[in-house]
């Protein structure tokens, strides 16, 4: 399936029972992939915005780790909900 034509055409020839079991698959991609980036949403709450955490860290070279490592987080979660909503790739698979 190179692209939206011949996918479509493929589904079109499915019968029922794929097409069920093929979306399955799909949606259970998704929800997988929304529950990690929840899961790190939350996590970059108490990271990045919460000052528990950071309130442990002395001024100090573990601060600048620490600030390094917040930084590292919050980007991560961006570049996810990005690829989130990027459009999908079938060869880029886990």
């Amino acid at each position: 399936m190179s692209g939206p034509r011949n996918a479509i055409a493929a589904i079109a020839v499915m019968d029922t029972k794929t097409r069920v079991d093929l979306a399955r698959v799909k949606i259970k991609n998704v929800v997988d992939r929304i529950s990690a980036l929840l899961l790190i949403s939350e996590q970059n709450a108490l990271i990045v915005y919460s000052p528990l955490l950071a309130g442990q860290i002395p001024a100090s070279s573990a601060g600048h780790a620490f600030n390094s490592f917040q930084r590292a987080m919050h980007g991560y979660e961006i570049v996810q909900l990005c690829a989130l909503l990027d459009k999908p790739d079938g060869s880029l698979r886990p």
